[in-house]
């Protein structure tokens, strides 16, 4: 489990949003490495993401490079957003092993335009 946060930071036009603080981490299934987060065991983890701007904007996670259509923060009629979504992972990140990698989470800004944060949190927990 992890939970990170970022309070008043300006995300660039399809940039990723910044990772500044580490509130929680137990054990090594989730873990940050920049603005990325690392899943390093397989199983479902859950991803909460909320999230509040001085200004529309579209923000979204990205799996592995690959952005989720389920999973996607619009803040274009309202400055605050949130989603819950399921992630599945399929094998283990072994360090003994060099052909394996953890699956990377990061959430980037979709539009076209900077998106003034006022809060990001980001929460991931392994289910099972």
């Amino acid at each position: 489990m992890i939970e990170v946060y970022s309070n008043n930071v300006s995300v660039p036009a399809k940039a990723t949003v910044p990772l500044d603080n580490e509130v929680l981490r137990k054990g090594c299934t989730a873990t940050k490495s920049g603005n990325t987060i690392n899943l390093n065991r397989c199983g479902v983890y859950q991803v909460n993401c909320e999230c509040s701007a001085s200004a529309a904007g579209t923000l979204q996670l990205q799996k592995n490079d690959v952005l989720q259509p389920q999973a996607i923060l619009d803040m274009t009629n309202a400055m605050a957003a949130s989603f819950s979504t399921l992630v599945q992972v399929q094998h283990n990140n072994c360090p003994n092993c060099c052909c394996d990698a953890p699956v990377a989470l990061s959430v980037v800004n979709t539009g076209t335009e900077d998106v003034p944060l006022t809060t990001f949190n980001l929460t991931v927990t392994k289910l099972c």
